[in-house]
């Protein structure tokens, strides 16, 4: 009784290792492949305020873009326009400020509004001597850079926010319960959240009650990174927008 072995010939064994090759080759100079790093500054601590981000990240949108993304985290200590107009950064979560930056040497493009309305307030803890913004004269506030809305309103409120006492920001509402400052810097979507859970009663001081109605985040990047790196810039714009109608993975 015969055993039949496969045997390759050299020829076919040949005419494998070509076709492997070209393969290779063919992989190699796919554009879908070559992935173009690019980097986002966060304004802030990773939350739910940069949902959109994260989900074009995870899902794959920017991948499917062509970009290889990376997503840093911001935090009181970090200049994000500063990050961008530097080259630092390829792309930013900026705020309104980007208008004043502008002026200052900051060449900056705003490339998407995320939030058509500023979700900025100031938080207070609820206490008797602290009412209206009015009452914010002579207060110690944790502060935020880029917080353009908020000075506007208290200067409408006829407080200078230039002279206020500052406390460091570390976005921790508990830091109003054990009396670290008078009033922060928050957002109405997240730290207030934190202190309904705690059953902490609390108040907040909106600029759009005082006629001051501001964009919230904005997409920004360097009018040298649009210049240069028109299609990055684009794909990355695109693959942001996109997150919300494309169907889950």
């Amino acid at each position: 009784m015969h055993r039949f072995l496969p045997q390759t010939s050299p020829k076919f064994a040949l005419l494998n290792g070509l076709v492997f090759v070209a393969s290779l080759m063919l992989a190699a100079s796919h554009p879908a492949l070559a992935l173009d790093a690019a980097s986002l500054q966060l304004k802030w601590k990773h939350q739910f305020q940069f949902a959109g981000y994260y989900q074009a990240l995870e899902q794959g949108f920017y991948r499917d873009a062509g970009l290889d993304v990376t997503i840093r985290e911001g935090g009181p200590d970090i200049d994000v326009s500063g990050a961008v107009a530097g080259g630092r950064a390829d792309f930013g979560v900026c705020s309104a400020s980007v208008l004043r930056d502008w002026g200052a040497g900051r060449r900056l493009v705003v490339l998407a509004a995320i939030f058509q309305r500023s979700a900025a307030v100031i938080l207070v803890a609820r206490r008797a001597d602290i009412s209206s913004v009015a009452d914010l004269r002579g207060r110690a506030l944790m502060d935020t850079p880029g917080s353009d809305d908020i000075a506007a309103m208290l200067r409408r409120e006829g407080i200078d926010y230039q002279s206020m006492l500052r406390v460091p920001h570390e976005g921790d509402p508990r830091d109003l319960l054990a009396g670290r400052a008078d009033a922060m810097i928050a957002y109405s979507t997240n730290e207030p959240f934190v202190l309904e859970q705690m059953g902490a009663p609390y108040r907040t001081f909106a600029p759009s009650a005082s006629g001051i109605d501001f964009y919230g985040d904005t997409l920004c990047s360097s009018e040298a990174e649009v210049k240069a790196h028109p299609d990055r810039v684009a794909s990355f714009r695109t693959a942001r927008r996109s997150r919300s109608a494309a169907p889950r993975r």
